[in-house]
């Protein structure tokens, strides 16, 4: 007998002798494996703030160097109209563009279809957009804070017109692009289409002075608030249908 042949014979009745393993004996040791994980990861539980810091690695700073210079042209905007109230109604439709600088890095997770891999990490996708909302609030809350404290220095503007032209636009923007990116059939181009549709409703609305002149105090204090109480429910519905996987369920969480 070959050599090959006494070999091949080996393997094969090596191979006859070997226990049967089952499927529950799989899933068994899966799930052990599951628990030690997850018990290791416990043992070294990773803070909030620093997983904030970890998060804010992989969001490109230039979508934030845009936004300070969409803000920035605003201002300028406004300080060289000064007592142009028409003027200043018609450069509030630069805010939506200040939201729509935001859709890139919303979107990448969907746009790279990464969805799947991060499914699998120890983090849910629910904590990874809550971290990523919490930095795009407080980066943008900080910047239009500033804006806002030198716009109300500089230009004749009162808070409750800086309210009415810059935070119900702001605040209806944010609403469709949170809830573009809940749906799967809309891409982050739709996001952008209705966005710029809104933009110029707003500028329609701000630029003709008949309808402007109608529209009371009643009605912009409830499109001022509506507009906030949508967008929390928005931020809501996002992060319950995080955890809802584009194309397969999620493996660990």
């Amino acid at each position: 007998m070959r050599e090959w042949e006494r070999r091949i014979r080996q393997y094969r009745e090596h191979e006859e002798r070997l226990p049967e393993v089952k499927e529950a004996q799989i899933a068994r040791a899966a799930a052990r494996a599951r628990r030690a994980f997850y018990a290791a990861e416990r043992a070294q539980p990773n803070g909030y703030l620093s997983f904030l810091l970890l998060q804010a690695r992989f969001v490109r700073r230039r979508w934030w160097a845009a936004q300070f210079a969409v803000l920035s042209a605003l201002w300028l905007g406004l300080y060289t109209v000064q007592d142009e109230d028409f003027l200043q109604r018609g450069s509030s439709v630069l805010i939506p563009a200040f939201v729509i600088l935001m859709v890139p890095e919303l979107w990448k997770n969907a746009r790279a279809q990464s969805a799947e891999i991060e499914s699998a990490s120890y983090f849910t996708l629910r904590q990874v957009y809550a971290a990523r909302l919490t930095l795009f609030a407080a980066v943008d809350l900080l910047l239009l804070s500033l804006f806002l404290g030198v716009t109300m220095a500089t230009v004749s503007l009162t808070l409750w017109d800086a309210l009415i032209q810059f935070a119900i636009p702001f605040q209806v923007t944010c609403c469709i692009c949170l809830r573009t990116l809940c749906c799967r059939r809309c891409s982050e181009y739709h996001c952008i289409i209705l966005s710029l549709i809104w933009s110029s409703v707003w500028m329609w609305i701000v630029m003709n002075e008949t309808i402007y002149a109608m529209i009371s105090t009643p009605i912009w204090l409830a499109l001022l608030t509506g507009s906030a109480a949508y967008l929390a429910y928005a931020v809501w519905k996002l992060l319950q249908s995080a955890n809802n996987s584009w194309e397969e369920d999620y493996l660990w969480n």
